[in-house]
């Protein structure tokens, strides 16, 4: 409302020095005619008195103007005093409200240690009954399989009637798959198959692999060839769960692998298949590596398929 009347009274002193500057231009047509006629002389006169008034009215605007001046000071003065005021209560607010958190949170805090105290007692008391019934259990399970490994001595003398023809090694068996699914033309390195039995051993034996699926000689990484980030840490995880060893997780040499791929470097074919088991990988997918990655017997390059694979399912 102030601030309205400050503008007002500022248009009419605008108005008034309009004014001013007509009257002045009159009174000074008038003053150049006043030797001719009287009448101009009466003109100049009442051209005075309203120069007069002008000036009386200036003088009462420029008051007013002042007075709002005044009023808009007080109002700036009042309005920083309440600010600052507001800020004081507010920081005291913030400094209640910080002990008032602090206070609770230490109380929360040390409820907290104290449930958990007891619930990992029981939690460790309920564990340690069930190893101590694992331990019965596996000492029964024992014990049964003894039995069971007697009684199968006893009733077939511990010889077996006739010789059965070996089966084919794993490594064989995927071959044939692994020629017909290479897509690059490429001649796939034949792997090192067991050798055939000869005279000085029976007809009905294989050689066995060089090494066990879990030994520690046996270099394995996995290569993310999918994009997705941690993936191949999660098949890792899943591989060393159940007994293999991974030595290495990285990069492949592009994101753009749709299947996940099995490549082996030397007579692990053995090994590549039971790992194809585990994932739930289609055997056909494990081929030879022909000097790719070199540096390890078996590579595991994953795909976006990796979602279908037993570590996410």
């Amino acid at each position: 409302m102030e601030n309205n009347d400050t503008q007002q009274q500022f248009a009419e002193t605008a108005r008034l020095l309009n004014e001013l500057q007509k009257q002045l231009m009159r009174y000074k047509t008038a003053l150049d005619s006043i030797d001719g006629a009287s009448e101009a002389t009466q003109n100049a006169a009442a051209e005075i008195a309203k120069l007069s008034a002008i000036f009386t009215e200036l003088t009462r605007a420029q008051a007013g103007l002042q007075k709002s001046f005044e009023d808009t000071r007080r109002v700036l003065l009042t309005t920083q005093q309440k600010a600052e005021q507001l800020r004081r209560d507010l920081d005291q607010l913030g400094k209640s409200f910080a002990d008032n958190m602090n206070a609770s949170m230490r109380g929360k805090a040390s409820d907290f240690d104290s449930k958990f105290e007891r619930a990992f007692l029981a939690y460790n008391k309920s564990i340690g009954q069930e190893i101590q019934r694992l331990k019965v259990f596996m000492i029964a399970n024992v014990g049964l399989i003894f039995i069971l490994l007697l009684l199968t001595f006893f009733f077939r003398g511990g010889s077996s009637s006739g010789t059965k023809e070996p089966s084919r090694p794993i490594a064989e068996q995927g071959l044939d798959a692994q020629l017909e699914d290479a897509d690059d033309g490429s001649d796939l390195e034949a792997p090192n198959l067991p050798p055939a039995a000869t005279e000085d051993e029976p007809a009905g034996t294989t050689t066995p692999p060089p090494l066990m699926l879990t030994d520690t000689n046996i270099k394995i990484q996995i290569l993310n060839g999918c994009g997705v980030p941690k993936v191949a840490d999660r098949f890792k995880s899943f591989l060393e769960g159940k007994s293999f060893k991974v030595g290495k997780t990285d990069n492949a040499d592009n994101f753009n692998y749709t299947n996940t791929l099995i490549y082996v470097n030397g007579n692990f074919f053995n090994q590549a298949r039971a790992i194809a088991e585990e994932l739930r990988i289609d055997p056909s997918n494990i081929s030879p590596g022909d000097l790719k990655w070199n540096n390890y017997d078996i590579t595991i390059v994953l795909g976006k398929n990796y979602e279908s694979l037993a570590p996410y399912r």
